[in-house]
């Protein structure tokens, strides 16, 4: 359970400090309340030397942009079904920008991330694209990217070695002007997604 202490999680994980570490998490913030799954960010973001963590996340937007009714009908349902509770992080996380920050504030030095439609235009290659619309055929395109722009991909790291860079960084991204060369381990683009550092 997410809320239970992250030291005890962690201790049953007994992971070895040296070790580069990546935490996946797919859907999981939003169950769990503000307040403790900060708490096990913060554990994770200095449980080994180098720590990275990336997260599939749904985002609602902010909830006053009368402009998005397709986020306000996702918080609806979600909050009938139970989901969304007023202190969840899935109310209290509601854009990229919202995930990027949680990240940052609890020790992750480094967080990139974007929507998952700008993930799927740029992350994504071209034949990849073309075998996964070839696979099914949509008749609600408009729908479909409906809902990837209300779920994101975000990747933070936390280094606390001597050489604070690690050659697996998950968070470099391409095309960052000035002629950066900073080539992209998982696909960020430049303007397609967010960055934030502390």
């Amino acid at each position: 359970d997410l809320r239970d202490s992250p030291t005890e999680l962690l201790q049953k994980l007994n992971l070895d400090r040296s070790l580069p570490t990546l935490f996946l998490q797919e859907c999981v913030s939003m169950y769990v309340p503000i307040t403790a799954y900060k708490n096990l960010l913060q554990s994770l973001s200095t449980c080994a030397d180098d720590v990275s963590i990336a997260c599939y996340e749904p985002i609602l937007g902010n909830a006053a942009n009368t402009s998005d009714p397709f986020g306000r009908m996702m918080e609806q349902n979600l909050t009938q079904a139970g989901v969304a509770q007023p202190e969840s992080c899935l109310l209290k996380t509601r854009s990229l920008k919202d995930q990027l920050d949680k990240l940052i504030s609890c020790g992750f030095q480094r967080a990139v991330g974007c929507d998952m439609w700008n993930g799927y235009n740029c992350i994504l290659t071209e034949s990849q694209r073309k075998r996964a619309n070839q696979s099914e055929f949509l008749d609600e395109y408009e729908e479909w990217m409906l809902i990837m722009q209300h779920y994101c991909f975000v990747v933070a790291k936390a280094s606390h070695s001597c050489s604070n860079s690690s050659p697996c960084d998950l968070t470099g991204v391409h095309g960052g002007g000035n002629g950066d060369k900073t080539q992209s381990l998982l696909g960020f683009v430049s303007g397609k997604c967010l960055e934030k550092e502390k």
